[in-house]
């Protein structure tokens, strides 16, 4: 696990993940991270955290994902 400035000088934990992937799922990403000049990890970290605030209701939104879901997945 790494500590990983972010913007305020506040620290969060980053772990890896190694995951496998559709090929139309791994195109659509790429497709995506293209179109908003972002990398591959923040397209899909904008769509987990996306997912994450329809599924709980309470969680507060995370400065990482700039834009909204429907901006990254329209």
């Amino acid at each position: 696990m790494t500590a990983i400035p972010t913007q305020g000088a506040r620290m969060y934990q980053v772990q890896q993940l190694k995951i496998r992937l559709p090929a139309d799922i791994k195109t659509f990403i790429e497709l995506q991270a293209d179109k908003n000049g972002s990398s591959l990890n923040s397209e899909v970290i904008c769509a987990l955290r996306e997912r994450m605030e329809r599924t709980t209701p309470a969680r507060q939104s995370h400065s990482s994902c700039q834009r909204t879901a429907e901006q990254a997945f329209p």
